[in-house]
């Protein structure tokens, strides 16, 4: 719910089955689809794992934030690798509600 009131319309939960073979596991799990994808990253700043001169695969990001809209609070990098990207104040709220199994490292 956190997520969903920190960004409305960042992503989509997907329910999903986890099987063995044909018989349910009975765990109950939820894809988080990101719904944006912005061209954020500083191409000097960031680095950068394609030196071939075609598109860039950012393995370490720096997010230039005037290119981040006010009202998107959770997105992926054009270019970069899959993770999540999110406001601080998301993950601050996040922490306060003792929400486990995240961890945040330090930048």
């Amino acid at each position: 719910m956190i997520v969903e009131e920190m960004g409305p319309g960042d992503c989509q939960f997907i329910p999903i089955d986890i099987r063995f073979g044909r018989k349910s596991l009975g765990l109950i799990y939820w894809i988080m689809h990101l719904n944006h994808t912005l061209d954020c990253a500083d191409p000097i700043r960031s680095l950068n794992a394609n030196d071939t001169g075609e598109d860039p695969l950012y393995y370490r990001s720096t997010i230039m934030a005037h290119r981040v809209p006010p009202h998107v609070s959770t997105f992926r990098v054009k270019y970069g690798y899959k993770s999540a990207i999110m406001r601080d104040t998301l993950r601050r709220r996040l922490v306060r509600a003792k929400v486990t199994g995240c961890m945040f490292y330090p930048p």
